[in-house]
């Protein structure tokens, strides 16, 4: 947990490092929070999921159960995979959502650039001497 919080802070000045992080937490800085949620909630449901089938793996190989010992690596094999799934989409979504980001960066900076080349072709045609 530490680790991550370090992770976030230093990633917060970098939208490229944000982007990696789990649970949804770049989502939540971009100020998607409904697809943070899902991602972190299915992210920890996933790892508690294979917590929880790694116990009952333990419990049913101790009590020689094969059958519960199956149910077992079964559920902690969707988990995983439910975890991971959730991992690799939240970080296709965050690099299309930084992508948007860079692009309406991008947008609103010509935006300002035309508008100053505009004022400052008025201001030009507005100097005596150099009208019509």
């Amino acid at each position: 947990m530490l680790t991550l919080a370090l992770l976030t802070s230093t990633a917060l000045a970098d939208e490229g490092a944000l982007a990696v992080t789990p649970f949804g937490i770049a989502l939540f800085a971009w100020d998607r929070p409904a697809r943070g949620a899902i991602y972190a909630s299915t992210q920890l449901a996933g790892i508690g999921g294979a917590v929880a089938g790694g116990i009952m793996a333990t419990d049913a190989a101790d009590a020689a159960d094969e059958e519960a010992y199956a149910t077992a690596q079964l559920v902690s094999g969707g988990s995983v995979a439910l975890a991971t799934t959730s991992y690799l989409v939240s970080l296709i979504d965050g690099s299309r959502v930084a992508q948007l980001r860079a692009e309406g960066v991008a947008r609103r900076d010509a935006v300002l650039q035309f508008d100053a080349a505009v004022a400052l072709s008025a201001s030009w045609a507005e100097r005596p001497g150099t009208g019509p």
